[in-house]
């Protein structure tokens, strides 16, 4: 701001001292930057060759790229190796640690065991102290209030169900009721939870029923008198009237089988088996082009229509009665050959040959072997 001097008229005589104004000058120009300070240290190195892991609690001195970041009491993290605290620095590359593992404390568990060789360019940083130790894996908090059978004082807070009833008495308390969680009582009436009173409980075979004092088990024959079925009655196996039938071979029924009524019992036969003891004629026809058919037990009449080409029986064992009539319906001379399973014969042949156009042969299973009962060419 400008300053205007006093005029003489205004000075006073003699004047009481002299003013000083400071007027400011023009801004001058910036100044040279200072120099730039010195760049930190790496809090993080990396080992230089191998150590051996020292015992619980014990020192090692170990070559590292570089120990000036460290210091006394700091705790570290190297890899493989665990948590090692400082203890002093012999130079800029060496490092004396402290293995921090105590079994009796169970601190620092994990760290790598004794005698454990360390390897050349493990990563070594700063470490954190280790917290307390926590609660066992999904343990609830002391502090939360349980159900509990007896109150022993283990939990802070404890509800006993036995002071709530006798266990398995009418009126004790079994379950919570979701959502409200109200206790339910065993009983009878309407919304109690009834139970088994009887020592032994339901053992297999059992019948369940409802009684005064809960639900009760009854074997079958107790349960048939206490509905009013009278006793069971015992049915003996065999072919006479009311008796009960089985199956007289010693593997059963199996799948495709026939049961037929004998004087021992029931016996099973397969399809082509029963057919023949049925007397029923033949009345399925396959036809195949195929130059290798493979006959199926279910095949009766079977009619090749190819020139030279192979017919494959099946077995002869288990299928004592299997009757097949066979055919060539396509011209030729070239045979179509008829072959059994191996180690069986056709009338002790290794083969039977259609020679010619519209030959043909019947032949018939005995439960071990192949048997032509008719050939014509």
């Amino acid at each position: 701001m400008a300053s205007s001097l006093p005029s003489p008229a205004d000075c006073c005589s003699p004047c009481d001292g002299e003013a000083s104004v400071q007027v400011p000058g023009p801004t001058g120009a910036a100044g040279t930057n200072g120099t730039n300070g010195t760049s930190g240290v790496n809090a993080f190195t990396l080992s230089s060759g191998t150590f051996v892991m020292p015992a619980e609690l014990a020192n090692v001195t170990i070559n590292v790229d570089d120990s000036t970041w460290m210091s006394d009491g700091q705790l570290l993290f190297i890899e493989t190796a665990g948590w090692m605290e400082v203890q002093s620095q012999p130079s800029t590359t060496s490092v004396i640690l402290k293995n921090m593992e105590d079994a009796t404390t169970s601190t620092y568990t994990d760290n790598a065991a004794p005698t454990t060789v360390i390897a050349d360019d493990s990563k070594i940083s700063p470490g954190g102290l280790q917290g307390p130790t926590g609660n066992a894996a999904n343990a609830a908090p002391d502090s939360a209030t349980y159900l509990v059978r007896t109150a022993d004082g283990t939990l802070t807070s404890e509800v006993a169900v036995d002071a709530l009833g006798a266990p398995g008495s009418v009126g004790s308390v079994m379950e919570f009721d979701d959502p409200a969680f109200s206790l339910r009582p065993i009983g009878v009436a309407d919304t109690q939870l009834p139970r088994i009173d009887q020592a032994a409980g339901i053992t297999n075979g059992e019948s369940v029923f409802a009684t005064a004092s809960g639900v009760e088990s009854k074997t079958a024959s107790a349960a048939r008198t206490a509905l009013g079925l009278g006793d069971s009655a015992v049915v003996n196996v065999g072919v006479a009237d009311n008796a009960v039938v089985t199956v007289d071979q010693g593997a059963g029924l199996t799948n495709g089988e026939i049961a037929f009524a004998t004087a021992a019992g029931i016996e099973t036969k397969t399809l082509a088996a029963a057919k023949t003891y049925l007397g029923v004629g033949v009345n399925t026809v396959t036809t195949s082009a195929a130059a290798t058919y493979n006959l199926l037990t279910t095949d009766q009449t079977v009619l090749h229509n190819v020139n030279g080409g192979v017919l494959q029986l099946p077995t002869a064992v288990g299928n004592d009665g299997l009757q097949y009539s066979i055919k060539k319906i396509i011209a030729g001379t070239t045979p179509n050959v008829i072959t059994p399973s191996v180690g069986e014969t056709i009338d002790g042949a290794g083969t039977l040959s259609l020679n010619t156009t519209l030959a043909g042969a019947i032949i018939i299973s005995d439960n071990a072997n192949w048997h032509i009962l008719s050939k014509f060419n």
